[in-house]
Parts: structure tokens; C-alpha cells; sequence
């Protein structure tokens, strides 16, 4: 918007007349919303998109991991928006989770499609991935999606240790938006949407932040800031994160008692109460395998009722 001006200046010539002369200059000027006053910096939002990119990256392996398939995450959009706007935008139906913060001064929202949360509890049951729609979750379903939630929460609160230390909990569970006022409705929100796919299905989820609830680290937000803790920080950050993401995964162990060759006439021979001798003898140690490789050496033995054995040497891997 430009808005003209005119300013006048006067002169006076050697006889003493005066002259005026008149000149334009044009003024910019910027149109402010007082319904929805912007209160994020641009340089804000690129940080927020930096965090949560970062977060994305960790949650993709971590999800890969317990629903044993490739899982994609990233950003769709990170927009300014009152919080009414948001929980207008949101399905009559859906998983919203909400959030408290030991920094942050109210709560925020991490919210799921419904159909997302039934791909994820299908895949968690031995499923496909199929997506039931239009129906509330059972307190059972609840329970079991609440364990991907602290996932996430743990994931989050190391995309945020280049800004600050946080540490979140879920402190209700909603399925209806309507019933969610954690703050007032004409409260400026950062909202920040993602697309998730797991295998051939995809979903969406969203984080709302609202302007109240993060106001007293917004002044960490800076570009010299993140880039100076990720340089200083990156290569240890990154050990424990991989660490973690590979301490998730299952490994088949198995301990070899011995072995014993017989020929197919006596095998189709055996008998309930026969007996196979084998070639291992019971006061040597036991191989113990780990993904078919030799990783300890055991002694067998019991604890109540169960078979079990003892770690006496650890192998070295080749």
C-alpha cells in the first residue's frame, strides 16, 4: 500500500519575497490485520521448518522400525493460523493428543487423521495396513497407538536440542475437535502439517503451536543459533540417534546344544521316549548364536522352571 505525501519548503529570494516549493514523496506503508496479527518472523518459521524436518528424519526410521516397513515423513506446510482456523480444518473424527512441555508456557497439539491411526494399528497387530474410517478407537487401540505417540514425543525433544532442552508428556487424549480448548480461539497458532506413507498408504498428521505456548523460546529461533549448536553438536548427536534407532530392532538368538547325524531308515524309526546322542559334551560351553553368527560362548541351565544359560565369554566378531 503507498500513500503520497506532500511536504512544502519555503525560500526567500534577495528582494525578500518568499517562494514556496512543493514536493511528493510516496510513503509505503504496510497493511496490518488486527483480527490476525502476524507474530512469527519469517526467520522463525525457517527454523520451525528446520526442527521439524529434522524430526522427520529421525521418526522415519524409528516408525520403519516398529512397523516393519518403509515409512516416509516430510513436510507439506508451515503456516500462520488462529486457532480457530485449525481446529475448524481438522475431521469430526480424528486422534488429537495434548501436549505439555516442561519450557513451554501452555499446551500444544499433535494431531492424526483417523484413518492414519488405524494404518498404524494394523500394521502394529501383524496387518497390512488397512484403513478403517468413521468410527471412535477402543480404549485397547488407545493404549497400544499411546506407545508410537512417546515415540514421537522422544523424537521431538532431540529435533529441539539445538534450541533448547524439552522434554513433553501427553497429558489428554481427544477425538473430537470440538472439545479441545487449550487456548483461546483467536490465539495465533504455527501450524505444521506432514504426509506420512507407510507402504502404499498415506496419512496426515499436524503439530499446532500456539504463539502463547512457545513465546518464551521464540527469541532461541535464530539461524546463527542452530547452526552453531549443529556444527558443535552434529557427530555426537548423531551416534547416540542411530544408537537408539538400532537398539529398537529384533536379532534371532539361538543356542546350539549339539549335533548328531542319523540316517533317514532311523529317523522314520524314532519313537516317543527314544533317545539321540549328540556330539556336544554337557560340561563344555555352549555356542550362542546371533543372526547365525557365533557372538558368546553359555553354560545351560534352569531359573524356576525355564531352560536357560549363562554368558561366560563374549566372542570376538569377525
Amino acid at each position: 500500500m503507498q500513500v503520497t505525501k506532500e511536504t512544502q519548503t519555503k525560500k526567500v529570494d534577495m528582494s525578500g519575497k518568499i517562494f514556496t516549493n512543493k514536493k511528493r514523496r510516496t510513503l509505503q506503508v504496510n497493511a496490518f490485520d488486527f483480527k490476525r496479527p502476524a507474530k512469527f518472523s519469517k526467520d522463525q518459521f525457517r527454523i520451525l521448518e528446520m526442527i521439524y524436518k529434522s524430526f522427520g528424519r529421525i521418526a522415519e526410521t524409528s516408525l520403519s522400525v516398529q512397523l516393519r516397513t518403509l515409512a516416509e515423513i516430510r513436510i507439506l506446510s508451515i503456516e500462520q493460523k488462529t486457532f480457530s482456523e485449525y481446529i475448524e480444518s481438522l475431521q469430526s473424527i480424528c486422534y488429537i493428543n495434548i501436549i505439555g512441555s516442561s519450557a513451554f508456557k501452555a499446551d500444544t497439539i499433535l494431531q492424526f487423521d483417523n484413518k492414519l491411526i488405524f494404518i498404524i494399528l494394523d500394521r502394529l497387530l501383524g496387518g497390512k495396513g488397512e484403513e478403517i474410517q468413521n468410527r471412535e478407537f477402543t480404549d485397547i487401540e488407545v493404549s497400544i497407538i499411546r506407545g508410537i505417540i512417546n515415540e514421537f514425543l522422544s523424537t521431538l525433544k532431540d529435533a529441539w536440542a539445538n534450541i533448547v532442552d524439552l522434554s513433553f508428556k501427553i497429558k489428554n487424549e481427544e477425538t473430537n475437535p470440538q472439545f479441545v480448548r487449550v487456548i483461546p480461539l483467536n490465539e495465533m497458532c504455527a501450524v505444521i502439517e506432514f504426509d506420512m506413507k507407510l507402504g502404499q498408504k498415506t496419512g496426515k498428521f499436524s503439530f499446532c503451536l500456539p504463539f502463547m505456548a512457545i513465546e518464551s523460546v521464540l527469541g532461541k529461533l535464530t539461524t546463527r543459533r542452530w547452526f552453531a549448536e549443529s556444527e558443535e553438536n552434529s557427530e555426537a548427536k548423531n551416534k547416540i540417534l542411530l544408537f537408539k534407532s538400532l537398539a529398537k530392532a529384533d536379532l534371532s538368538a539361538s543356542v546350539i546344544l549339539g549335533q548328531a547325524e542319523i540316517s533317514l531308515k532311523d529317523l522314520k524309526s524314532l519313537e516317543i521316549g527314544d533317545v539321540i546322542k549328540l556330539d556336544q559334551n554337557i560340561f563344555k560351553d555352549l555356542n550362542m548364536n546371533v543372526e547365525g553368527n557365533l557372538v558368546f560362548k553359555v553354560q545351560a541351565g534352569k531359573i524356576c522352571r525355564n531352560l536357560a544359560v549363562q554368558i561366560v565369554k563374549v566372542m570376538e566378531i569377525k
